[in-house]
């Protein structure tokens, strides 16, 4: 039995889509050999939605199917799916290259394979075969290489695009929660870290081992985070083993996505006090001033370590900051901090001992202060006019 071929009364004239993907779904394919669950489920899904677009309708869908080449390449051409549809009217054969997720680099060995395989394929006999790249989550930089090459893809938050002849498809939706998890799990908790230490390499070539040892994480963890930035090419490599090099190679791609995570993310929630000072700048020489008299690390971030880094704001009316948590206590009482919900000018912003404050600098005040890369981030999830000194932030110091 070389394909299931699932007829079109099975689909949209009688509404059986749900039954379709339970033919998918059970012990049929896995039982044959042709396809997991997983991957007819996503191929079910597809069909669902090329049948659910106007003047779009699929006819047959075969799993793991060969297609004859013309003479004299001769052979044949195995798909992990072949899709007959037709679009305004036009006969349109779709061959599937299934994969659960795909990056750029992922993407461009899979054009190549898929081209590969339609050379010799009789014209007469597929008058239009587009090749399509089917994932459960694929990346926006995939999506945008495979546009630029003519390949159409969908992916499991219902993406489609087809560039057949004559008739052009293209759905586009918002990410769900999982794929957005996935794609951006890069930047939350030791992660990030790692991110952050890469990005302090700036175009020095590093080694895991040193990663690992400036994030404070386990080789481990940076190894599979330096795997993903990889995957999609915001690091560039040389060598294997234990002697593999990596360095930064797109700063802006990794920052847009950053920012992109960072605007996406809940709205920061420092813990609010009062203190009694004259202005922010002064509070964060207090700060200074209380955390080294008490061994207590810290670093000032927000609109204070924004305009040491980039001036643009007339007024500013806030101090954010973090403080080391075993000390945090004692800071606050030499400070004479009160908590308070309203009127408050010292916000302290949550972090955890293992994170430690590993990228802070002194300024020319000796100050400590979270980084441009950091500062940026925090100003991000302050909203108001902190986005614009953020964006005036990036200009200045961080897209150079």
């Amino acid at each position: 039995m070389d394909a299931l071929r699932w007829p079109y009364s099975l689909h949209s004239e009688h509404g059986a889509f749900t039954n379709y993907r339970e033919r998918c779904d059970n012990s049929l394919c896995s039982k044959y050999g042709l396809m997991t669950e997983y991957e007819s489920g996503l191929i079910a899904d597809l069909i669902m939605t090329l049948d659910r677009l106007p003047h779009a309708s699929v006819e047959t869908s075969e799993f793991r199917h060969k297609l004859l080449a013309r003479p004299p390449i001769g052979g044949s051409r195995q798909f992990d799916a072949v899709i007959h549809a037709k679009v305004a009217g036009r006969p349109v054969t779709l061959v599937v290259e299934i994969k659960k997720s795909a990056y750029p680099r992922d993407v461009r060995e899979a054009v190549w394979q898929l081209h590969n395989q339609m050379r010799g394929l009789p014209a007469n006999a597929y008058p239009d075969v587009v090749p399509l790249i089917a994932a459960q989550v694929l990346s926006p930089g995939a999506r945008a290489l495979l546009q630029e090459a003519g390949v159409g893809y969908y992916d499991g938050d219902g993406n489609l695009f087809v560039p057949a002849q004559g008739a052009y498809l293209y759905v586009e939706k918002p990410p769900s929660k999982s794929a957005a998890r996935q794609i951006e799990a890069v930047f939350t908790g030791k992660r990030a870290r790692v991110v952050h230490a890469v990005w302090r390499q700036d175009e020095a070539w590093f080694k895991v081992q040193d990663i690992a040892k400036r994030a404070n994480v386990s080789p481990a963890t940076a190894s599979e985070t330096l795997q993903e930035l990889e995957n999609r090419e915001w690091v560039r490599s040389e060598g294997a083993g234990p002697a593999k090099l990596r360095q930064l190679a797109d700063r802006t791609a990794l920052l847009d996505a950053w920012r992109d995570h960072q605007k996406g993310a809940a709205p920061a929630n420092p813990a609010r006090y009062y203190v009694s000072s004259p202005d922010p700048n002064w509070t964060s020489y207090r700060l200074d001033d209380a955390c080294t008299a008490l061994g207590a690390e810290y670093e000032v971030t927000g609109q204070v370590a924004g305009q040491a880094y980039a001036p643009f704001l007339t007024q500013i009316s806030k101090l954010h900051c973090r403080i080391s948590p075993s000390r945090q206590e004692e800071v606050l009482d030499e400070l004479k901090a009160r908590p308070v919900q309203e009127g408050w000018n010292l916000g302290v912003l949550e972090t955890t001992e293992a994170e430690g404050l590993l990228f802070r600098q002194r300024d020319k005040d000796m100050r400590w202060l979270a980084d441009p890369l950091q500062t940026y981030l925090d100003l991000l999830r302050e909203g108001g006019r902190s986005n614009e000194l953020a964006t005036h932030l990036r200009e200045e110091r961080l897209d150079i």
